[in-house]
């Protein structure tokens, strides 16, 4: 069985990282969307409640270009002053990071020690991670949130395609350009989206991000 978590619109926003920086909206994603066709049994949760697993045409092609436009718009963000790094290696595991946007020529990965993501008391703080090809969570891996920071501010915007492996955590909200993987029992705080090719989940749990 696949469970999808359903929210209300939303119509959170990204700001931009830096106090000068201007805040900048970003576009709403339709957390209803499931996609123009399931394989398999589906049943979608609403804040405890089962509900209606088919969802319309219409809305299905209006999540399309919601995510569309909000992948390329997280694609697109430069960095503020002393808001960015592109960082050395692509191992994640083991870095406490401050608020900003990561940046990666190639991609990134979580192997062994988690990655711990610090707001320094600001829970309006941002971290956006740019990956250019992949991103892969190994059994196990970790994103902890510290100092204030929460799931509803960390974005992934992956090249091409996500892997969380089994029993690994991710805070935040990941989209792909081609296709996201769960392993049994990954947890997310947060969604993933997958902009041309499918999500495919394997008893993972989801919780909306806050």
């Amino acid at each position: 069985m696949t469970v999808l978590v359903r929210a209300p619109e939303c119509t959170a926003s990204i700001r931009t990282y830096g106090e000068r920086c201007s805040p900048s909206t970003y576009a709403p994603l339709d957390p209803k969307y499931v996609g123009t066709s399931v394989t398999g049994p589906l049943v979608i949760v609403q804040e405890g409640e089962i509900i209606d697993a088919v969802q319309s045409a219409a809305k299905s092609a209006a999540g399309i270009a919601s995510l569309l436009t909000a992948y390329l718009d997280a694609q697109s963000r430069t960095p503020c002053p002393n808001g960015s790094s592109i960082l050395a290696t692509p191992e994640l595991g083991g870095r406490t990071l401050i608020p900003g946007l990561y940046k990666s020529t190639s991609g990134y990965g979580i192997t062994a020690l988690p990655l711990t993501l610090d707001a320094q008391g600001d829970p309006d703080a941002v971290f956006i991670f740019q990956i250019a090809t992949t991103f892969i969570s190994a059994a196990g891996a970790q994103v902890i949130l510290v100092g204030g920071a929460q799931a509803k501010n960390v974005f992934w915007q992956v090249g091409t395609s996500g892997t969380l492996a089994a029993d690994s955590v991710l805070e935040g909200t990941m989209m792909a350009d081609k296709s996201i993987t769960t392993g049994i029992n990954a947890v997310v705080h947060g969604r993933i989206l997958a902009r041309i090719a499918a999500v495919t989940m394997m008893f993972a749990t989801f919780s909306l991000p806050t």
